[in-house]
């Protein structure tokens, strides 16, 4: 929900057309703020960027589910570190979390804050969509 600076010609949806869409077919959920690889920067950035998201979402009136989507699908995953990162989220009531796992993570999850998922890129193709959505990932 932060600058994302990649794209300058890109086209980002306003707080009034996400407000906009329908409930029934649109979920939004986080994904950051910032847009920055929470393996890469301190848990007290990685905190406050999530408490900024979630912050920024409740002042512009835009429902939301508390599961995360972990930008680039990284987190901290080693030890102490991963640990208190999960307590982080915990903290903030995110109920779960999904990371790049190119493949279908079935409930009961081994780990709420690891749940493995499909990378679904822009300029995929309906075929390969489906194909990645049937399978996890694009070759087997």
């Amino acid at each position: 929900m932060g600058s994302i600076i990649a794209d300058e010609n890109r086209q980002l949806m306003t707080f009034d057309e996400i407000r906009s869409l329908n409930p029934e077919f649109v979920e939004i959920a986080l994904h950051s703020h910032s847009h920055r690889n929470y393996s890469q920067i301190s848990l007290q950035e990685a905190a406050d960027d999530i408490h900024q998201n979630i912050r920024t979402l409740e002042e512009k009136a835009i429902p939301f589910t508390k599961v995360l989507a972990y930008p680039y699908g990284k987190f901290p995953k080693k030890g102490a570190r991963k640990k208190e990162f999960f307590s982080i989220l915990e903290k903030a009531g995110i109920i779960s979390a999904v990371r790049i796992g190119n493949n279908v993570d079935y409930y009961p999850w081994k780990n709420k804050f690891e749940i493995k998922r499909i990378d679904i890129k822009g300029g995929d193709s309906f075929a390969v969509f489906k194909w990645k959505l049937k399978f996890g990932k694009t070759r087997l």
